[in-house]
């Protein structure tokens, strides 16, 4: 006799789980489908998902190319502060310099 878990997650939720443990960085659409978790594995469905967790308003997504990206939408500041562009840091500097 098979006996399933009462814990078994959904690919919507394992796919914010993922999300959420990468988070603050960026995850490739073709990472998040036919791909096998500590979680569970997401099926063939997982950019389905995606965009039905993007259009509730749970993740956020980035266009790259021919590719998506997906993150986790947190409220927590992130773990890994950003780090300034170069032409920001260089905006900078000359404003500094000129005063």
């Amino acid at each position: 006799m098979i006996i399933l878990s009462q814990t078994k997650m959904k690919q919507h939720q394992i796919i914010l789980k993922v999300l959420e443990e990468a988070y603050p960085n960026w995850i490739m659409s073709y990472d998040l489908e036919k791909v096998s978790t500590k979680w569970g594995y997401i099926g063939t469905a997982g950019l389905k998902r995606c965009r039905e967790l993007r259009a509730k308003g749970q993740i956020e997504q980035v266009d790259e190319g021919q590719y998506i990206k997906y993150r986790f939408i947190s409220d927590a500041p992130p773990k890994v502060l950003p780090i300034f562009a170069r032409e920001n840091v260089s905006s900078i500097e000359m404003k500094w310099n000129n005063t």
